[in-house]
């Protein structure tokens, strides 16, 4: 349906001053705008002018300001302003985000390297965590409501959008009405949509990981929606067709996140973050993080035991030149129950603190001498580890946290288990994105292939560069049963991400499968 624009660059809007459209949705229009006064940019979605006399579309406009404003969660967009236009239309302003949707990255590329995947999903359940402590429910969680943009010079910083459906608990249910989009719609939004929990979005988490892993959803919008909403009751999820997704992630996104009935399911995202924590932090072989991080830390110094016994000594050496037997005697077994308790001490205590200096009040109205207070001894500084980024190619060069250097690149940072993009680059080969975890010394060199073109290293890549293994593995073709390299997809042009997503009250088509990495 086409529309006339509430709001045209230009136009003042409150306090606001338009810049340009950013995107149109089912509920409203957003913009591009910059406060008057402080000249601070945002993006304002003002409510369709004829949804505006609606009063439960009001309503969930309102629950999308009260869910951003008051979340304050890192990871959940915020909601800095609310007002009205000139003609009494409702509009909200939200912090302006530059980044890409996590659907249009994950059908970039066809598919997530794993390392990614989890650490998104680990925000994405961090902020869910946070908006069901507050007794909301979002209904609506889904690729297209996700926002990946660079926080701190660290990219795929998750950021949640859309509560615009979202149950607050508290206020009760929509009487039987189904709202969701259908191919993230658990079973129970189907079948009981007035009794929806924050179970629903547990499994709608699901389908994100799904996707992002394989870059196709479970079931999909290809068929009559009725025909849709029975298979996600009835149906099974098609198993995950990647060789590379351990075993153990797969049984943790096909029994507990999309399980049909939500007591088979996880029951809070807190645990679904500690479950996703085991693949990052967990030994073993499989293409994961290299290992359980190491915390890296100056040791605080000890108590030296053998000092102490020498001052004992020492000091029954002077005694004994003493005169009086009777001091003599009692100094001696003084000193000899102070030695016995000194090595029972140091014997139940291996790793006993050092010493921390004590103070005395010296204020009129202070406690007696005896009672003195101890300050707690500051934490130990933590170890800068040295990290080498090289391709072992003439001209090479390395982007790491937004700065290109010619290649070798050595540095001494702080250990850290984020994920971070280095992308490296050479005349004449391909540009190739890797994604580590830099929580120990590490000495990486990029293995780029010959030819035009960028991707995104795979985890098997990723390890081959790392030192962990030699070579990539290979995997039979089904002609001849000989084991040939996997084949890269060739790259296509160079194509901008939108800088905010579109309204997801409507539903799009669901992107094709096929599509190939950017330059």
């Amino acid at each position: 349906m086409s529309r006339d624009p509430v709001a045209k660059t230009g136009d003042i809007v409150d306090r606001y001053r338009i810049l340009g459209t950013l995107g149109e949705g089912g509920m409203g229009s957003v913009f591009l705008a910059e406060h008057t006064l402080i000249k601070r940019r945002v993006a304002i979605k003002i409510l369709h002018p004829e949804l505006a006399t609606d009063s439960n579309v009001i309503e969930r406009f309102m629950n999308e300001a009260r869910a951003a404003g008051t979340l304050g969660h890192p990871n959940i967009v915020e909601s800095t302003d609310m007002g009205f236009t000139h003609q009494h239309i409702p509009y909200i302003a939200f912090e302006y985000l530059e980044g890409s949707l996590l659907t249009d990255e994950i059908y970039r590329i066809n598919g997530l390297p794993l390392r990614r995947t989890i650490r998104i999903a680990q925000q994405i359940a961090s902020a869910l965590h946070a908006a069901h402590n507050a007794g909301i429910v979002h209904r609506d969680l889904k690729s297209d409501n996700i926002f990946l943009t660079d926080r701190d010079d660290i990219s795929d910083h998750v950021k949640v959008l859309d509560f615009g459906i979202s149950r607050f608990q508290a206020v009760g249910d929509d009487s039987g009405l189904i709202v969701g989009t259908p191919e993230f719609m658990s079973p129970e939004q189907i079948q009981t949509p007035n009794s929806v929990d924050k179970r629903a979005d547990i499994y709608a988490l699901g389908v994100i990981l799904y996707e992002m892993l394989v870059a196709r959803r479970p079931f999909t919008n290809d068929t009559e929606p009725r025909e849709l909403l029975n298979r996600i009751v009835h149906d099974a999820p098609p198993p995950l067709e990647r060789a590379e997704i351990p075993h153990g992630l797969a049984e943790l996104v096909m029994n507990r996140l999309l399980a049909k009935d939500p007591d088979d399911r996880y029951q809070s995202m807190l645990d679904v973050e500690a479950a996703l924590d085991t693949f990052i932090t967990q030994d073993g072989a499989s293409p994961r993080r290299r290992s359980r991080p190491i915390a890296v830390v100056v040791d605080a110094p000890r108590p030296n035991r053998r000092t102490a016994r020498q001052r004992i000594t020492q000091t029954l050496a002077t005694i004994k030149k003493q005169r009086s037997p009777r001091v003599h005697g009692a100094v001696i077994g003084g000193l000899l129950i102070g030695l016995v308790g000194l090595g029972v001490a140091t014997s139940r205590s291996p790793a006993a603190p050092s010493a921390v200096p004590v103070t005395r009040s010296l204020a009129a109205g202070a406690p007696p001498r005896s009672a003195v207070a101890s300050q707690p001894a500051p934490p130990a500084p933590v170890a800068k580890i040295s990290v080498t980024l090289d391709a072992g190619l003439a001209d090479a060069r390395v982007l790491f946290r937004k700065r290109v250097s010619p290649a070798p690149v050595a540095m001494q940072i702080t250990p850290s288990d984020i994920l971070e993009l280095v992308e490296v680059s050479a005349p004449g080969h391909q540009t190739t994105r890797y994604w580590l975890t830099l929580d120990r010394p590490t000495r990486f060199i990029a293995k780029l292939a010959p030819g035009p073109g960028s991707h995104d290293a795979s985890d098997d890549e990723t390890r081959v560069a790392l030192g962990e293994v030699t070579r990539a593995p290979v995997e039979p073709t089904k002609k001849s049963g000989k084991a040939e390299p996997k084949k890269k997809p060739e790259p296509s042009p160079d194509a901008k991400a939108p800088d905010w997503p579109a309204e997801s009250e409507s539903t799009k088509p669901e992107p094709p499968g096929d599509l190939e990495p950017l330059e």
